[in-house]
């Protein structure tokens, strides 16, 4: 039996470990939001997003554990073709795995990143997701969850974009924790185009943690804001296809 706690997006799960079946291989994988938003995770390795729609990435959401970066052997395609779920990978000490899902009616898509402490002694973790932004040097900082346009840890979320509002690369936002939720990351930072959020988890015994981080693409900064909004919310849209285990 899997019993849980949920606290703001990060999800704390004591686990049975079972055994987890390999996926296959596979270097291409691209999913397209109901607008054409495109979602193109890196399939083969980091399950970062390479590109997504007209450069709105540069390997996107990557993912470290205690300074080491995830890269997983195999993939299982999920969620009828709109994820991928890799297997657990051994990170130091630690257990990761990564599943990504983009929603078949939003201009989004969610990673649920999962790590396990084997071990019979508690432990703390930091947990990084990073990456770069396709519109380099022309990233502006539109606007954060609190109102003001200085991104930081008491965010939920923030918005991106190039100069060109709705045009030029898609604008983004970036949703890292849950609008309610009392635990927020060590650090959020954007330097120029370079995205990251840090976290430090506290993983007791034989127990797991779930970061879970949304990614959104989509027409404006202000449909942007919106969406995040709705994410950071953390209601049934943004659940969608998470067990009843992965929620609690």
């Amino acid at each position: 039996m899997i019993r849980s706690r949920h606290i703001g997006l990060v999800i704390f799960v004591l686990i049975a470990l079972p055994t987890v079946a390999l996926g296959v291989p596979l270097n291409r994988f691209v999913v397209r939001s109901q607008n054409g938003f495109l979602f193109d995770p890196q399939a083969d390795s980091s399950m970062a997003l390479i590109n997504g729609l007209n450069d709105a990435y540069d390997m996107c959401y990557r993912l470290r554990v205690d300074g080491v970066e995830f890269r997983t052997p195999s993939v299982t395609v999920l969620f009828a073709g709109k994820g991928l779920g890799s297997p657990r990978t051994t990170v130091g000490s630690i257990d990761v795995s990564r599943e990504i899902y983009v929603h078949e009616a939003g201009d989004w898509a969610r990673y649920y990143d999962l790590v396990v402490n084997r071990s019979n002694k508690a432990q703390t973790v930091d947990v990084e997701i990073f990456g770069n932004l396709g519109s380099d040097s022309s990233t502006k900082l539109v606007s954060t969850s609190d109102g003001d346009s200085t991104l930081e840890n008491s965010d939920t979320w923030f918005v991106t974009d190039d100069y060109v509002d709705g045009g030029g690369d898609p604008s983004l936002a970036h949703v890292f924790r849950r609008s309610k939720g009392r635990n927020r990351p060590r650090t959020a930072t954007l330097q120029r185009d370079d995205i990251s959020v840090r976290y430090q988890v506290k993983l007791r015994p034989r127990a797991g943690a779930a970061i879970v981080f949304f990614a959104v693409q989509t027409k404006n900064t202000t449909e942007a804001a919106r969406i995040a909004r709705e994410l950071a919310a953390f209601g049934p849209v943004a659940k969608t296809n998470l067990s009843a285990a992965q929620i609690k």
